[in-house]
């Protein structure tokens, strides 16, 4: 017995961002309740628009196993499927990663966006279903934005994206209304001889707004070109979810898309409406920059004294002077201008009090390096105000010069550190502060642009400046602690490294990200790892227990055996230089050594009885043995390869 089942659930209108992240959830929990089951099936589709949420289901039927449980009996076979589908579809509705939920009637049920219907079909006939307190329905309904939206009943499964297409105006796949749109776009933009420059996510966020896509040309006053770029992009597209038309040289026209769901009957309306508001927030812009532009943006500092960065830490003012001095330090370990470091820092949070950045948030940095290029700034610093909270994203880009690199850290641990300090740490649930974000920017800093900054006194020196000349030992510990986690989840998920050689290197001498990175690279491309495991276990069951070795030194008179002598004298040279060769990231030549002394070590094992009659001799040789672990612990925490 095979049949397709389909469920759709309409909603109010959904957040287009997150469209995408709800149906997957929702797919992808159909699956997993499906296995469950033991349920098999040909394939699973799913759809998605601004309104519903559909998962159908090609070909269901049962495993082998369930089958002849039931005897083959087809009636039996059929009741299970209706009982199973319906705890499938209900576990899989709970389990929907929803960022946000709200109360939408009297009930204590939560979901995304109030239900206005559910359909849900076995092939022709209903099931009846019960979700959230809304019955099931036979029919679906079309688009909304069509007066007399009538009912369209689905008579059988197969016919559903058709139907909904012919009759209600929908097109229910992702796919073919992005096909949809980009052609007709393509079409108009033509006739105007334009060119579209469009991101993947902005565009599937576009298609996620529509259920009919319609596209419309419109334009807006050509005098507003000379604004800044990025605010017509910002006003064009942000806030008014059309697109930009560019010329062939890459030039911003005064042209625009419109994708809307309505008809043409009122295009001349819509195009209208479109033009008005974009031509309104453009002349804002103007008047604003006049505004912001009778005063130099330095003169904002003092300003910053009356505006809260966060009620327990302090205002803005307070947070400059504090990434001011945690700047000047790392200047000195990076060796760049203090001056131009201490004059990007003072200017770093000063576009907040401009009208632009008040109007327009998202603009904080980008306006703030537009005035200071206007002002005269030299460029490095003006580029350090909009390149201080890169990285934008998990893996978007980077400051590019090292002024932004040393502002962007500072202010970065700045927020981390005090917020800890108040007690806003995040959890595995929630981070509204972006502090796992901000912590994996500066450790991409420091590893991607190589800065050699030990971040134990980075947070050290951010702890001082706010608690006024001390330092919390717990405090520290736990963003010490913190700092580690991400370390490692970023080289495993980034780079693939093995969580133990992460590990083994991680707890090494200080902790700089390039160094760990280095260290983790040099140990996992290490042929010889298993001897090395190998010849320190044997040293670490030889050497347990040895309490009378305690206090003790190396006698070098008494060693009498060749390959002893050998061994010390190399044991010796690394000894010496191991320090050195961390610091300057010699690797090949720590790793020389290393394999040398485990060879060396080997033969000795071979060739000498270690627990010798003679007292001496016996204590002395242990005493070499710990010495190498102990040297190597510098490079590698054998603890974490040895287990």
């Amino acid at each position: 017995m095979k049949k397709d089942f389909l469920i759709e659930i309409i909603t109010e209108e959904l957040p287009p961002k997150n469209i995408m992240t709800i149906i997957k959830s929702f797919y992808r929990n159909v699956i997993n309740e499906c296995e469950k089951k033991f349920i098999k099936y040909n394939k699973i589709i799913w759809y998605a628009t601004c309104r519903r949420l559909s998962i159908k289901i090609n070909k269901i039927k049962y495993k082998k196993i369930i089958i002849n449980k039931l005897k083959k009996n087809k009636k039996k076979i059929l009741v299970k499927i209706k009982e199973d589908i319906k705890t499938i579809i209900l576990n899989s509705i709970k389990k929907i990663n929803f960022k946000k939920v709200m109360h939408w009637n009297n009930t204590k049920i939560k979901f995304i966006r109030p239900i206005r219907n559910i359909l849900c079909m076995l092939k022709n006939k209903k099931i009846n279903l019960k979700i959230l307190n809304i019955k099931s329905k036979n029919y679906t309904l079309g688009n909304f934005f069509i007066k007399n939206n009538k009912k369209i009943y689905i008579k059988n499964v197969s016919n559903y994206k058709k139907k909904i297409k012919k009759e209600g105006k929908v097109i229910i796949d992702f796919l073919e209304r992005k096909k949809k749109i980009l052609k007709e776009i393509k079409k108009k933009i033509k006739k105007i001889n334009g060119k579209l420059i469009i991101k993947k996510k902005f565009l599937e966020e576009i298609n996620y707004m529509i259920e009919w896509p319609k596209i419309y040309i419109g334009k807006f006053k050509s005098k507003f070109l000379n604004i800044y770029k990025k605010l017509i992009k910002h006003v064009v597209e942000n806030t008014q979810k059309c697109l930009i038309i560019y010329s062939k040289s890459n030039n911003i026209t005064k042209h625009f898309v419109i994708i809307s769901n309505i008809s043409k009957k009122n295009s001349y309306r819509i195009i209208l409406d479109n033009e008005n508001i974009i031509n309104e927030k453009l002349q804002d812009i103007i008047f604003f920059l006049k505004l912001d532009y009778k005063k130099k943006l330095i003169e904002n500092l003092n300003k910053l004294k009356k505006h809260i960065f966060h009620k327990k830490l302090g205002t803005f003012f307070e947070k400059t002077i504090r990434i001011k001095k945690i700047s000047s330090w790392i200047s000195k370990k990076i060796k760049i201008n203090k001056k131009d470091v201490i004059r990007a820092s003072l200017l770093s949070q000063c576009d907040l009090l401009t009208n632009m950045v008040f109007e327009f948030p998202e603009m904080q940095g980008y306006i703030g390096m537009k005035y200071a290029i206007r002002e005269k700034e030299k460029k490095k610093i003006a580029y350090s105000i909009k390149e201080q909270y890169y990285p934008l994203f998990y893996n978007s880009k980077i400051p590019k010069n090292k002024i932004s690199c040393t502002i962007s850290i500072s202010e970065k641990i700045d927020t981390i550190v005090g917020l800890f300090i108040s007690g806003e740490k995040p959890n595995s649930k929630n981070d509204p502060f972006y502090i796992r974000k901000k912590s994996i920017g500066i450790i991409r800093i420091l590893l991607e642009k190589k800065l050699k900054i030990d971040l134990i006194k980075l947070i050290k020196i951010s702890i001082y400046l706010y608690l006024k000349n001390k330092i919390e030992k717990t405090l520290k510990n736990k963003i010490i602690k913190y700092f580690k986690k991400r370390i490692l989840s970023l080289l495993i998920k980034k780079y693939n490294f093995k969580k133990c050689f992460i590990m083994s290197s991680i707890n090494t001498y200080k902790i700089i990200p390039i160094i760990i990175y280095r260290n983790t690279l040099q140990i996992s491309n290490y042929k010889n790892i298993e001897i090395l495991k190998n010849t320190c276990k044997r040293i670490k069951n030889i050497t347990k227990n040895k309490k009378n070795v305690k206090n003790k030194k190396i006698k070098e008179k008494i060693i009498n055996n060749n390959i002893e002598k050998k061994l010390y004298f190399i044991l010796k040279i690394f000894k010496k230089n191991i320090i050195k060769m961390i610091k300057k990231l010699k690797y090949k030549n720590i790793f020389y050594y290393i394999n040398i002394i485990c060879k060396i070590t080997n033969v000795l094992f071979k060739k000498i009885f270690i627990n010798d009659k003679n007292k001496q001799i016996r204590i002395n040789r242990i005493l070499i043995l710990k010495e190498i672990n102990k040297q190597f612990n510098k490079i590698i925490k054998l603890k974490y390869i040895l287990n």
